[in-house]
């Protein structure tokens, strides 16, 4: 409130044409109510007009988190501040000057921003200091309620000091666009439910891989763990791929430019790159070779070429020589290969590596040749033990993962997913199924910050389509 004005006690007089004590004193009085008006209609303007407005127009941005607070991006779209007038071509009221940013905050109703397959398991996540007993999804065309549902296994997470529960919507099967409101934390982002989901998913997956027009000259590491993954997938699940021609077309066009950069860095590649490459050229001639004997078989004659430099250096890692031995004895059978393999096998750490080691076991593992049965068992447990830890995790983490991105590398929270769906191969079983799930959930929007962690690099890309093809698969 203004300060109440204090009124001197003097009879009145002229001074020219103002009455000095009744006049001055309402000029005064005029002065502060026109600041208070002034104040009124910025917060009006702000409150009223240009934050309800986004709130009306686009609830995906206003929600309210936890605390009853309402939850914004805090900016237009043209990066002004909410609140302040905008004209047609982008320009501000004229003398108008906002020094005021909403809070950057997420809604508490988390959804896949990529949508959710038609038969598949749905779930949401939901968040905040106080939650409800019930949820409603809402048809978006419509406007009307069509699934209500009760939260389940809510739990305080004291690490980010707020409750957490669950919601599973997979009895909804109708294709459309909806979104989810609840009391307290208001709505979800839109999100849809498609017929071929996850087959969709797959091709536009494909379709984001950038190739390596994207890397720089170094990062042949990258390029090779890229294509490992992709391959990887290819042979676990390759019915995903092959019951649409188009997209497994599309999937080997990505390879193909991949495999040429790659071949025409070996010239300048240390003897670590070389392996990675010796390794990757053998392993897409084991699956090209029906699609283009002449060009796999070319492919596998420059990796034993560069096999051989690697092979004589003592420094190159064990996991790299295990890999590209084994990749090199897959293709061709030849015991040379298989000799080095078991002798780098030996030397191999007892934990995962989150790479070469990972795809040389599955590469050993799924051989036709002769192997030593014993030694794949032993290898196989490396991953299964790392597996079984990322689930005994997940079971204690809010979003039903091993780890997240504030306690680890997005990369790494990547692998982990990897790690889960390439087991499920191995040992098939429901919780693996939901694990595999909940990962591919975490970078689709189900995650701290509520939004897609989807297509940043081809490596995390084709990480996602490994995630899919396993998905996927259950369908077959």
């Amino acid at each position: 409130m203004p300060e109440k004005t204090k009124v001197r006690k003097h009879k009145p007089h002229f001074t020219g044409l103002f009455f000095h004590g009744k006049i001055s004193r309402v000029m005064r009085l005029r002065k502060k109510w026109k600041q208070i008006t002034a104040l009124l209609l910025t917060m009006a303007l702000l409150s009223g007009c240009g934050l309800k407005n986004k709130v009306n127009n686009d609830k995906a941005g206003a929600y309210a988190n936890g605390d009853n607070s309402a939850a914004s991006g805090g900016t237009t779209a043209n990066g002004i501040s909410a609140g302040v007038q905008v004209y047609g071509d982008g320009s501000t009221a004229p003398g108008f000057s906002v020094a005021y940013e909403l809070p950057d905050m997420q809604p508490g109703v988390l959804v896949s921003r990529s949508g959710y397959p038609e038969n598949g398991r749905k779930t949401v996540i939901f968040r905040g200091k106080k939650l409800p007993g019930h949820y409603e999804i809402i048809d978006r065309t419509e406007k009307t309620v069509i699934f209500t549902g009760d939260l389940q296994d809510v739990v305080y997470n004291a690490l980010t000091e707020e409750y957490n529960g669950y919601g599973d919507f997979s009895e909804l099967t109708t294709e459309g666009e909806y979104e989810i409101r609840c009391d307290y934390i208001g709505y979800s982002y839109p999100f849809t439910i498609e017929k071929d989901g996850l087959s969709e998913k797959l091709a536009v997956g494909i379709n984001e891989l950038k190739g390596p027009e994207a890397l720089a000259d170094d990062e042949i590491e990258e390029a090779c763990r890229t294509v490992s993954l992709l391959l990887l997938s290819y042979e676990l699940y390759g019915g995903v791929y092959t019951q649409d021609a188009d997209t497994e077309e599309a999937f080997f066009a990505v390879l193909r430019t991949y495999i040429e950069w790659l071949y025409g860095k070996l010239d300048n590649s240390d003897y670590e790159e070389t392996a990675w490459i010796s390794a990757v050229l053998a392993k897409f001639s084991y699956s090209y070779q029906k699609k283009d004997s002449n060009y796999a078989t070319s492919c596998l004659q420059a990796a034993d070429k560069a096999w051989k430099t690697v092979s004589q250096e003592e420094d190159t890692p064990p996991e790299l020589l295990f890999y590209a031995s084994g990749e090199l004895y897959r293709a061709t059978g030849q015991k040379k290969y298989s000799k080095v393999q078991e002798e780098a096998a030996e030397r191999l750490p007892e934990t995962v590596d989150n790479g070469a080691q990972t795809f040389g076991t599955f590469t050993y593992a799924s051989t036709k040749r002769k192997i030593d049965v014993e030694l794949c068992g032993k290898m196989l447990m490396v991953l299964l033990n790392r597996a079984e830890e990322i689930a005994a995790c997940a079971k204690d983490m809010p979003y039903g993962i091993g780890s997240s991105i504030t306690t680890g590398e997005q990369m790494q929270v990547w692998w982990e997913g990897v790690l889960i769906a390439s087991c499920n191969y191995v040992i098939t079983n429901n919780e693996y199924g939901t694990l595999t799930e909940n990962y591919a959930r975490y970078f689709e929007g189900i995650n701290e910050e509520a939004e897609s962690l989807l297509y940043r690099t081809d490596e995390e890309t084709a990480a996602y389509l490994l995630l899919l093809s396993e998905m996927a698969s259950r369908e077959l």
